[in-house]
């Protein structure tokens, strides 16, 4: 009977360790989970934060703010550049790699085939996309003393119009290419152009525009002739639309413009690619 109660006894003892080992693995298992969805969580968030500071410290550095409101594609700009956005393009790289980068975080730009770029590589063709119609707001190189708007002459047909502002400091006067050629055309521009200071807005008189033929605007800000000129039209290379060019120094201009498609089907961006990796997911997108 005593070997009987002890077999029972060592039975039972084993029971309950065994049901101790299980809830130890049950729970082990669990707080290893918990711990992982944490960690993804955390990474998820830290993800996001980092791609967008990055992409708004990035606007900051070019000074140009890019925004998609329905139809609507709306640049805002400065020209020219009023610092060396090259040198700026360079240290911002170097301040990524010093402060934001670590053993648990890469951080890459790319082009559009995925290879990883050196952001002042934008030098080589500085530019901003407007997809898919091909459309692209450029300038020469990053001086930004020039900005062209070209379009691809089979898909002119996608905008409806495009308004034009700028912002000067000082009085104003303009000037205008007289008898402009005006619609109906092949190629017609509703083109809504505007000076404006702190207390007046001057608007172009003319808003039917046949781009087939140069038309042209000067403003002359403060008695200096030719500060900006701004031409629509027939303008070498034939695919341009809009043409902005700084012929005086010591100028900065606030530029504001707005291109209304007839679709909401399009995106803007830069030709570049922000990479944002963890070991558990990235986050990959145009800039």
């Amino acid at each position: 009977m005593a070997k009987v109660k002890g077999i029972l006894y060592t039975i039972s003892t084993f029971l309950i360790m065994l049901g101790v080992v299980a809830f130890l693995t049950v729970t082990t298992s669990t707080n290893i989970e918990r711990s992982t969805v944490t960690a993804e969580q955390i990474s998820s968030q830290r993800i996001y934060f980092y791609w967008n500071d990055i992409r708004d410290n990035f606007a900051d550095v070019m000074n140009v703010t890019l925004e998609k409101k329905n139809e609507t594609a709306e640049i805002n700009d400065t020209i020219p550049a009023s610092s060396d956005v090259m040198a700026l393009l360079n240290y911002f790289q170097l301040f990524i790699e010093d402060y934001f980068e670590d053993g648990t975080i890469e951080i890459r730009f790319e082009d559009e085939s995925g290879n990883e770029i050196n952001l002042t590589e934008l030098l080589e063709e500085p530019k901003i996309l407007i997809k898919p119609m091909g459309i692209n707001y450029s300038w020469p190189d990053f001086g930004k003393n020039e900005i062209w708007v070209k379009s691809p002459p089979e898909n002119f047909s996608f905008i409806e119009n495009i308004s034009y502002s700028v912002t000067v400091d000082g009085h104003f006067n303009s000037s205008w290419k007289p008898n402009p050629k005006l619609c109906p055309a092949d190629y017609c521009l509703d083109f809504f152009f505007s000076i404006k200071n702190s207390t007046h807005t001057w608007s172009y008189p003319y808003e039917h525009l046949d781009i087939d033929f140069d038309n042209w605007i000067e403003v002359e800000v403060q008695g200096e002739p030719q500060v900006v000129v701004v031409e629509t039209g027939d303008i070498d290379p034939k695919e341009t639309v809009l043409h902005i060019k700084m012929i005086k120094s010591g100028y900065i201009i606030d530029s504001e413009l707005k291109i209304v498609f007839n679709t909401t089907d399009f995106y803007i961006n830069y030709p570049a690619v922000l990479n944002v990796t963890t070991p558990f997911g990235r986050k990959v997108d145009f800039l």
